[in-house]
């Protein structure tokens, strides 16, 4: 089994790297225009600015509006919520979709199925791999923050909020990947993979635009209301029911996942 999901670490490595270089140029475009503006007049000026931004805005790239604009929260809209939770959510549930119906898109299902391994165990290997990949673009935009925020004196990045941002990453983006393969397991091969990448958009898309109006009651039934990266990175604070209820919820979509893979008919 490990000698499997090195592999599969070996397969996917080009996208580790395409991540990590997507994450430097936001991470340091972001801390570098924070870090332009010195002094207390500025200081204000930002802060003026941001009072003026549309509410909406706000609240799509904030999930919140906060009271006032320091560096944690710039970096939670600027950067955090656009490229770590909706694209990288995204990336994550097409991998595990493309784990499962990859094998008939790609004609190498006869290649692993005749591997000594039961196929539960093989898509436990995927979402091994898969989640060993976006855990590393996780500590990968850790790291290019810690040392973008060093090189433009940023210090305010430099702690442990930031931290619990990235922790906190993590079961939010194992339920994207169960996500995506409970998705490659019940739909057509040729769509799982989209479906499931913009089920994590959509998901996003709902939590925000229902707080605050009668609908609210649909954000409660979307991953993304139980990581509010805003929340996390200003007040430094994480909620152990949201990351139980994440982690519950990956189990759940996994098992039910490898359940139905098990006996899934593979037109290979």
């Amino acid at each position: 089994m490990l000698s499997y999901i090195s592999l599969e670490l070996r397969l996917r490595r080009r996208a580790l790297l395409g991540w990590a270089f997507v994450m430097f140029l936001f991470i340091a475009i972001t801390v570098w225009s924070w870090g332009a503006g010195e002094g207390e007049e500025l200081q204000k000026v930002y802060e003026e600015l941001f009072r003026q931004l549309p509410e909406d805005f706000i609240k799509l790239f904030g999930k919140g509006v906060p009271e006032t604009l320091n560096l944690e929260s710039y970096y939670v809209i600027n950067y955090f919520v656009l490229v770590h939770i909706v694209l990288l959510g995204a990336y994550s549930a097409y991998a595990g979709a493309g784990a499962v119906v990859d094998d008939v898109l790609e004609r190498t299902g006869p290649l692993y199925l005749s591997l000594p391994i039961s196929r539960r165990r093989l898509l436990l290997s995927r979402f091994l791999s898969i989640m060993t990949i976006v855990g590393g673009a996780s500590l990968s935009s850790l790291i290019i923050t810690y040392l973008t925020s060093l090189l433009f004196g940023a210090e305010e990045l430099l702690g442990s909020n930031v931290l619990l941002l990235h922790l906190h990453s993590i079961p939010y983006l194992a339920l994207c990947v169960s996500v995506g393969m409970l998705l490659g397991t019940v739909l057509p091969f040729t769509l799982a993979k989209p479906v499931a990448a913009g089920l994590v958009v959509l998901d996003y898309a709902v939590d925000t635009m229902s707080m605050g109006t009668d609908l609210e009651f649909l954000g409660y039934l979307t991953a993304s209301r139980y990581y509010p990266a805003l929340e996390v990175a200003v007040e430094g604070t994480v909620s152990a029911l949201d990351v139980g209820v994440l982690t519950l919820l990956s189990a759940v979509a996994l098992f039910v996942a490898a359940a139905i893979y098990e006996e899934k008919d593979m037109p290979i």
